[in-house]
């Protein structure tokens, strides 16, 4: 019977287990689990998308100095088609250049020409050649041996330093006169054309921008309009116009000739049928002062920001107004024609300017330029 009893016992103890298990397996029925919606623990993972990249800050423009901010410069492209024409003709007194000059400035030989090429170039230009050597063997470059061949001279100067040169002599024959106050005032345009070559070479080297060489070829033919004036106006305006800065001269040439002498020596360029992109681009340079920036890339205006310095700098050095470019006082706001470097000078990859115009070598070089350019008498 006891047997019985406990047979039954555990009977019922493990039906009474059965039991409790079963209802742990059953959903309750209070609070039916809601259908799965779980994703793969990957996917959960997964990193959220890129944020968008910050805009960069706004450039803070200068507000442009009220003499400045009257002024409205005349394009070529503005003039009446009579006006230009006859500006044009006036030009022709201009003997044209050499056809080497065309090849000389062409994009490709700017960005492509070697050595050896330029040398090639100017075999069938001995007077051009003849006028580089003396300027290389002079005391301003005090070589240690004298150089007979372009060859050694590119390798001394550097093929920018000599291909400035040579452009140079190539232009120079195509403004000669009589007048000796004229001849006077020529010199010192041409001082300031190969003063404002090699310092914006050096200044552009310094900034690390591209195409220093076609740079500093462009600051050169910026000058052209300055010689190509005395076809155009009586002797006597044009050297009482020689010193003034920028601003004032554009002012005076716009209201004697209907143009400033930026844009009559592209009208000059275009008469010699250079390409018009690189018209275009020396015209640029000038057009920097104007009230209102003119809408470029950030690369286009600090390459012609540094050209435009070295164009100001150099005439200011041949005309008597500067001794060298350390001199050069930025805070001054009475020099308008500063503006457009002050507005630049923003820009991250001219930082190193003001540093290079402060350097011993680069002074000291611009120096005996000066001096051994300056007219005599």
């Amino acid at each position: 019977m006891t047997a019985l009893i406990v047979s039954a016992a555990g009977l019922f103890l493990l039906l009474f287990i059965a039991l409790l298990l079963s209802r742990r397996k059953r959903p309750s029925a209070r609070t039916p689990s809601p259908p799965s919606t779980a994703r793969p623990a990957q996917a959960a993972a997964a990193p959220a998308a890129p944020s968008a990249p910050r805009p960069a800050p706004a450039r803070t423009l200068l507000s442009p100095p009220s003499a400045l901010a009257s002024f409205q410069r005349l394009g070529r492209d503005q003039l009446s088609t009579q006006r230009q024409a006859a500006i044009t003709a006036a030009l022709q007194r201009v003997a044209q250049p050499s056809r080497a000059l065309h090849q000389l400035v062409s994009p490709d030989f700017l960005a492509q020409a070697s050595s050896a090429d330029l040398a090639e170039l100017l075999q069938g230009e001995p007077q051009v050649t003849a006028k580089v050597l003396a300027t290389v063997n002079s005391p301003l470059y005090a070589l240690q041996a004298p150089v007979v061949s372009l060859g050694p001279a590119i390798t001394y100067l550097g093929l920018n330093t000599v291909r400035g040169l040579c452009l140079h002599y190539m232009l120079e024959d195509s403004f000669q006169s009589g007048d000796s106050g004229l001849r006077r005032y020529f010199d010192q345009v041409w001082g300031a054309s190969s003063l404002a070559s090699e310092l914006c070479l050096r200044l552009a080297q310094g900034c690390h921008l591209t195409d220093p060489g076609a740079l500093a070829t462009q600051v050169v033919l910026s000058f052209l309009g300055r010689l190509s004036l005395a076809s155009v106006l009586p002797t006597d305006k044009l050297l009482a116009m020689a010193p003034l800065d920028l601003l004032e001269r554009t002012r005076l040439e716009q209201q004697q000739v209907g143009l400033g002498a930026c844009e009559v020596g592209c009208l000059l360029m275009q008469a010699w049928q250079l390409p018009k992109a690189l018209i275009d681009e020396t015209g640029a340079i000038d057009a920097l002062l104007c009230p209102q920036p003119p809408a470029l890339s950030p690369r286009a205006e600090g390459r012609l920001a540094v050209a435009y310095l070295s164009a100001r700098i150099a005439e200011q050095m041949m005309f008597g107004e500067l001794a060298e470019p350390a001199a050069l006082d930025w805070a001054d706001e009475a020099r308008v024609d500063l503006f457009p470097v002050r507005q630049a000078l923003s820009l991250p990859a001219l930082a190193p300017l003001p540093e290079l115009l402060q350097g011993q070598e680069l002074n000291r070089h611009l120096r005996q330029m000066q001096q051994a350019l300056q007219p005599r008498g």
